[in-house]
């Protein structure tokens, strides 16, 4: 099965939308279409994240709270192992790849067009929630 770490701007981004790219990507998670794999750093992000004015005025404080219970429940949450060089364009970016390196995850998907430009990173392929449905899509077909 398909393993991915999603970046906060996804996880943040899919407490919000329900008709894109982003949207598809959680509901074929919360399906178990595959596996996804965060670390405590990426769960923070994502609460800091949620409590921004931007979507604290979108979201009820309720809806939020069931999210990320949802999050948390079905994320396997592994501890940041591997430190890597600078490699993406934001310290927080490392961390982010180093989720992914860490979870031995075959995906990050990520809003972020500066980690997408890397393209791959060890065994990591970086690549935009459109182009990660494209991956199980082909993957259901097979």
């Amino acid at each position: 099965m398909i393993r991915a770490t999603l970046d906060t701007n996804v996880l943040a981004s899919g407490a919000l939308d329900t008709h894109s790219a982003v949207a598809q990507v959680i509901e074929a998670w919360f399906r178990a279409e595959f596996v996804v794999v965060l670390s405590p750093y990426i769960l923070d992000e994502l609460d800091s994240a949620l409590e921004k004015p931007y979507f604290a005025q979108r979201l009820r404080r309720e809806s939020t709270a069931k999210y990320i219970a949802l999050v948390r429940q079905f994320a396997r949450v592994v501890p940041i192992t591997d430190t890597l060089p600078r490699v993406a364009s934001h310290p927080e970016d490392d961390r982010v790849l180093a989720t992914a390196v860490s979870g031995k995850v075959d995906y990050l998907v990520t809003g972020d067009r500066n980690l997408q430009a890397l393209g791959k990173y060890q065994t990591v392929t970086v690549i935009s929630p459109r182009d990660f449905l494209r991956v199980l899509v082909g993957q259901s077909s097979c």
